[in-house]
């Protein structure tokens, strides 16, 4: 099954998942083993995009905006800043899903040897 036809059962194309994740685990938020994604790996994967710049939200953007280390995707083709953020347990997490934000989660995730997967625990290649 491709991506996008996976995507259009989940997220907002069918509203089952909201939360995306990039992780080298076998899913997010999986505790034991885990082999976590970097301050330094994110900076350097984020660095490498023209289209990202690290960048703290306001308090009143993303939900938990003071935690963790934010992306931000300004020329998203949604209308509106795309923002990823790396986790303290070293995932990479990302509200809501559409073809362009996959697009550059694909992107993330292959610069950063990792895997995609959805908050239920599916994931998608």
């Amino acid at each position: 099954e491709s991506a996008v036809a996976q995507l259009s059962t989940f997220g907002r194309f069918g509203g089952m998942s909201v939360y995306y994740y990039i992780s080298r685990n076998s899913g997010p938020l999986v505790n034991e083993g885990r082999r976590e994604i970097t301050d330094a790996e994110w900076r350097a994967a984020v660095a490498a995009d023209p289209d990202l710049a690290i960048e703290q939200p306001e308090e009143s953007g993303p939900r938990g905006a003071s935690s963790g280390i934010w992306a931000v995707w300004d020329s998203y083709p949604g209308g509106y800043p795309a923002w990823f953020v790396l986790l303290k347990n070293g995932d990479v997490e990302v509200k809501g899903m559409d073809e362009a934000l996959f697009g550059k989660f694909k992107q993330l995730a292959s610069a950063l040897g990792a895997r995609i997967f959805c908050e239920t625990g599916e994931e998608f290649t």
